[in-house]
C-alpha cells in the first residue's frame, strides 16, 4: 500500500486519507481531522494537538493516563480497563509512523469494554504526547524505540501479555521480538512489511 500524497503532504501525515476506516471513530479525516495549512506552519505542534483531539469514542472502562521516564524524556501511556485475575492477559498496542501517535488505533480500546481485557497504548518518543523537540535526525534510531518498548513494559509490569503492531508498529514489534520476546504470549502484525526493500 502506497500512502496518498495530497497537496504535497505525505500520506502518512494525512491520516491515511484514502482509507478512513483505519481511523478511530471512522471518518475523522473526512470531518477535517487533518488541517494541511496548520501542519505546514508548524508540523511538530500540530502533531501534538492532533493527538490530543477528542475522539468520538465512548469507552465505559476506566482510563488511566501516565508518563514513563525514558532517556531523559517522558513517554505518554494510556491504559484502558483494569488488569484482572480473569485469565485475560493485557494487550499492548504499537502505533505506526514513525511519527504518528496512538489515537488512530483507539477503536481497539473497545476490547476493554466488550471482552474485559486491559488495552495499553503509548506514544513512541518523538510522537504525539511524547513529543521531543529540537532533536536532530541522528537522535532517532531503531535502538531508541526498541529500548523504549522494554522500558514501558518494565514500568508497567508487563511480563505476560499480548502484542499488536500496526504498520511501523509491527516492524518495531518484530525488531523487539528478535531481541527478546520474553513475556509476549502472541503478536499480531497488521499491515507491516517484513522486508522494507521488497515493500518499496
Amino acid at each position: 500500500y502506497n500512502p496518498p500524497v495530497e497537496r504535497g503532504i505525505p500520506g502518512g501525515l494525512a491520516c491515511w486519507a484514502q482509507e478512513p476506516q483505519m481511523l478511530a471513530g471512522a471518518g475523522a479525516c473526512r470531518r477535517g481531522f487533518f488541517d494541511a495549512a496548520r501542519w505546514a506552519r508548524s508540523p511538530l505542534s500540530y502533531q501534538a494537538e492532533r493527538c490530543d483531539m477528542a475522539e468520538e469514542l465512548v469507552i465505559n472502562a476506566p482510563i488511566e493516563e501516565r508518563y514513563v521516564d525514558y532517556n531523559g524524556h517522558k513517554t505518554y501511556v494510556k491504559i484502558v480497563g483494569e488488569r484482572k485475575d480473569n485469565g485475560k492477559k493485557p494487550l499492548l498496542v504499537l502505533h505506526g509512523g514513525p511519527g504518528d501517535c496512538h489515537n488512530y488505533l483507539l477503536d481497539l480500546a473497545r476490547i476493554a469494554d466488550k471482552y474485559d481485557r486491559q488495552v495499553i497504548f503509548y506514544d513512541q518518543i518523538g510522537c504525539g504526547k511524547s513529543m521531543v523537540e529540537n532533536m536532530g535526525e541522528d537522535y532517532y534510531t531503531y535502538d531508541l524505540w526498541i529500548n523504549e518498548y522494554y522500558t514501558v513494559c518494565e514500568a508497567l509490569g508487563l511480563d505476560d501479555f499480548h502484542l499488536f503492531g500496526n504498520s511501523w508498529g509491527g516492524m518495531l514489534g518484530m525488531l523487539c521480538m528478535m531481541k527478546d520476546d520474553k513475556g509476549v504470549n502472541s503478536f499480531v502484525i497488521n499491515s507491516s512489511p517484513v522486508l522494507i526493500q521488497s515493500w518499496l
